[in-house]
């Protein structure tokens, strides 16, 4: 039955094997333990590991997962609002950390007020460019005649290099 379970997703073998290690220190309380050490992330896990798509979290941010059935491990940003709805089960609920060296590229969504003006979306691509940021999707919507809203999902490899991307974003 446990192998059933983690083979369709519901339960994960990594978590497992953390229940077992926790029953094992009750049975030998002198030996290490580190069942209250949060799971570490590093984006290459080799198990089924998704990232919220709403709340988008990225290496640096505070993280939490929960373990959805048929999507496995969801990392979600700690403050995300649809963790405060979900409810649910608390054993569904794992305490996570990013590694120190994590790779890889994340998705983030960016809203920008920019004043219509003749090649400025071109300038706006050129700045996330020019910081290395890759810009995945691009949606425009105008909020009054000399200014639209641009929402943008940018790839980035974490908060550092968000924060520079932003910043060649407002220098135009």
């Amino acid at each position: 039955d446990l192998l059933e379970q983690i083979g369709l997703g519901n339960q994960m073998a990594p978590l497992i094997i953390r229940r077992l290690e926790n029953q094992m220190h009750l049975q030998h309380p002198d030996e290490q333990h580190d069942d209250a050490k949060p799971l570490a992330i590093t984006g290459t896990e080799g198990m089924v590991l998704n990232f919220a798509t709403d709340c988008y979290p990225i290496p640096g941010d505070p993280i939490i997962g929960v373990l959805s059935a048929g999507h496995g491990l969801v990392v979600h940003h700690s403050n995300c609002r649809a963790l405060a709805t979900a409810g649910g089960a608390p054993e569904k609920y794992i305490q996570l950390c990013w590694e120190a060296e994590v790779e890889g590229q994340f998705r983030v969504n960016l809203k920008i007020d920019i004043r219509d003006r003749r090649g400025a979306l071109a300038k706006l691509a050129t700045a996330i460019s020019s910081a290395d940021g890759d810009i995945i999707d691009i949606g425009v919507a105008k909020h009054d005649p000399d200014y639209s809203v641009v929402s943008l999902m940018v790839s980035v490899r974490n908060r550092i290099h968000l924060a520079k991307v932003i910043s060649a974003i407002r220098k135009i």
